[in-house]
């Protein structure tokens, strides 16, 4: 599979426990004080949604609201690294590499196009 196909799929995951924790009356993302109040059903929109979630809903500290949260930084560094050995990329990279990569030279190495 692709990384295309792999991303898709977990898109289509994420948005299936978005629909569950909605259900469940869960299913919010935090948003900052102007944008909670111009658009008040943003916190449930699938657009507003984390596209890595923690895999638990936890209690806001800022209103005590148990709601979705992201990934933290340290399982994401972790999964990082999981693909560099999968990919059987040899050269030291941390998610710092991402903040300005050459998109075309990626996608042309992982067949992406």
């Amino acid at each position: 599979t692709s990384i295309k196909d792999e991303l898709t799929q977990h898109i289509a995951k994420v948005l299936l426990l978005h629909d569950e924790d909605v259900n469940a009356g869960k299913g919010t993302v935090f948003l900052p004080g102007a944008l909670a109040r111009k658009y008040p059903h943003a916190q449930t929109a699938k657009a507003w949604q984390w596209l890595f979630p923690s895999g638990k809903l936890s209690v806001d500290p800022r209103t005590d609201i148990v709601r979705c949260h992201h990934i933290s930084a340290s399982a994401v560094r972790r999964t990082m690294k999981t693909y560099l050995k999968k990919c059987e990329i040899y050269k030291h990279a941390s998610v710092h590499t991402l903040r300005y990569p050459n998109l075309n030279k990626i996608q042309t190495f992982h067949g992406s196009y």
